[in-house]
């Protein structure tokens, strides 16, 4: 399906081929900017940077409210740490963070608008409307400001005691209470 009948790339995946390995040279660069030491990983703060700087070309978080910002950065930062730092060192390889699925979906929110505005003809097949795909992305990709907020807000409903992390007892009322004893012992 990449190529037409002659054996030509299609023009859209071949613009979709370049705006990625664009994009992720741009982001090796910019890592690299942030890696204070030059060791190749990026500590937490450095990865909350990357993310601050980013949200102002992301079409579905620029208007994100100032206030949230921070928190933003911090959950999105977490969720990379998660993925790409599986021995909980508190730093993530950039080679690793740049291969990720998490990177991919955090550069969803900037390239399905751009793409979309790109080759309106193309893609009207398959979308409907440009409004009702936004809402469906934004309830789909884990790093719209959608998501974000409906995990803080989990989050600080779990926090009874509002010291910014959660203990056994109260990670135990997640998903009212769905989370065995023994995953939450060796989860934490």
């Amino acid at each position: 399906m990449y190529r037409t009948n002659r054996s030509q790339m299609s023009t859209l995946f071949h613009h979709l081929y370049v705006m990625r390995t664009a994009s992720l040279t741009q982001a090796r660069i910019d890592m690299s900017e942030l890696d204070e030491d030059s060791d190749g990983f990026l500590q937490p703060h450095e990865m909350e940077a990357y993310i601050r700087g980013l949200i102002p070309n992301l079409v579905q978080l620029r208007d994100m409210p100032a206030a949230f910002m921070q928190m933003y950065c911090r959950i999105a930062a977490h969720k990379f740490f998660f993925f790409c730092d599986p021995h909980r060192r508190g730093k993530a390889c950039i080679k690793n963070v740049l291969l990720s699925n998490c990177l991919q979906e955090l550069m969803e929110l900037h390239q399905a608008l751009e793409v979309r505005k790109k080759y309106p003809p193309v893609l009207a097949v398959f979308q409907e409307s440009e409004e009702e795909v936004t809402d469906t992305e934004q309830a789909e990709n884990w790093f719209s400001l959608t998501s974000a907020q409906r995990i803080c807000d989990m989050f600080l409903a779990l926090d009874k005691d509002m010291n910014g992390t959660l203990s056994k007892q109260e990670l135990l009322e997640y998903a009212d209470g769905t989370l065995t004893d023994i995953f939450i012992e060796r989860g934490v």
